[in-house]
């Protein structure tokens, strides 16, 4: 069943640009800038909760904890941007 049938070609052409899903081509591609965003998001919001649990109870912040956490951070976002483009 093909869901863009309806649609003028341009029409169609412009979705199948955005990355949603075509008959013609059967994967769902990130484009550059959703990835891009969600990499600076992830670090963004990443670092902030590192750097907040890396204060102490003084409120000094511990250098070693923040580096620690933020290569979680870092080694997780790895880890899914590896898992998600994978080709299938």
């Amino acid at each position: 069943m093909n869901h863009l049938a309806g649609l003028p070609a341009e029409e169609n052409d412009k979705l199948k640009f955005i990355g949603h899903r075509t008959p013609a081509t059967s994967k769902v591609m990130w484009d550059k800038k959703r990835q891009l965003a969600w990499i600076l998001g992830g670090l963004i919001i990443g670092t902030y909760i590192s750097y907040s649990d890396s204060l102490d109870e003084n409120g000094k912040f511990v250098l070693s904890f923040f580096i620690f956490m933020e290569s979680l951070v870092l080694i997780i976002m790895a880890v899914l941007f590896w898992l998600y483009s994978r080709r299938k």
